[in-house]
């Protein structure tokens, strides 16, 4: 079933009211969402996106996802923004970027100043010829 306003996929799990908690904790569940939106994911969007993550994190101490955002073909888009999540977290295994503690709201109206992770960079480089 879709949503009638985004067009979302939505999933509905019927649970036991008197069950005491659930066998998953939330870093599986947040696990498993991060690969749905990774695997619905546009392919050419993907790779689009870890070249907007390499360049702004090439170009600037710290970025977030709207650094990144920014700087990708605005021609390549993908169904579901939340994909922009497993891309930071590749990002982070390539050894471009480090979570840090720090969080700001996001710039982007569409977002509606919702958090986002400050990462640091591993590759910024200032005298980087670009």
């Amino acid at each position: 079933m879709n949503c009638p306003h985004c067009h979302r996929e939505i999933f509905f799990e019927q649970g036991n009211l008197f069950e005491s908690g659930t066998s998953e904790n939330g870093d599986s569940g947040r696990d498993r969402g991060m690969s749905r939106v990774h695997e619905a994911a546009d392919e050419e969007w993907k790779n689009e996106a870890l070249l907007a993550i390499w360049t702004a994190a090439s170009q600037q101490q710290s970025i977030t996802v709207d650094s990144a955002h920014l700087v990708i073909r605005p021609d390549v888009t993908t169904r579901d923004e939340r994909a922009w999540g497993p891309m930071m977290v590749k990002a982070r295994k390539e050894g471009w970027i480090e979570p840090t503690e720090n969080f700001v709201k996001s710039e982007r109206p569409s977002c509606h100043s919702t958090p986002r992770r400050v990462w640091m960079s591993l590759i910024y480089s200032p005298f980087m010829i670009r």
